[in-house]
């Protein structure tokens, strides 16, 4: 087991293709989203059941999401994982460059094959 973890390496290997708002849809609900709901005899929610776990459902991960295109608007996206809902948080079509100057640079796109 330690070779293995010494060995594990990251590697990136994407495509130019966008993701459908459906695909998104289902990543987003699949890292984040809410799979049950409980509620009390009254119908109040009591405690939501999420994809991923969170020591003391506290969730300290919020998903956002960077659209490029023009469907939705380009700008930067949060998620809301209780509406399962994406909401605008800022519409600006030239966030991509000023994420990539805050990275120091990183390539959008760094291939290894």
């Amino acid at each position: 087991m330690r070779e293995a973890i010494a060995a594990r390496r990251s590697t990136r290997d994407f495509t130019d293709a966008a993701l459908s708002l459906e695909e998104l849809s289902y990543l987003l609900w699949a890292t984040q989203g809410v799979t049950a709901v409980q509620r009390d005899d009254a119908g109040a929610i009591v405690q939501r059941f999420r994809a991923a776990p969170s020591g003391g459902a506290r969730y300290p991960w919020r998903p956002t999401w960077r659209s490029s295109r023009d469907r939705p608007a380009a700008g930067l996206y949060r998620y809301l994982p209780n509406d399962h809902q994406l909401v605008l948080v800022r519409e600006d079509a030239q966030l991509g460059a000023q994420i990539q100057a805050a990275c120091y640079g990183m390539p959008r796109w760094v291939v290894r094959r």
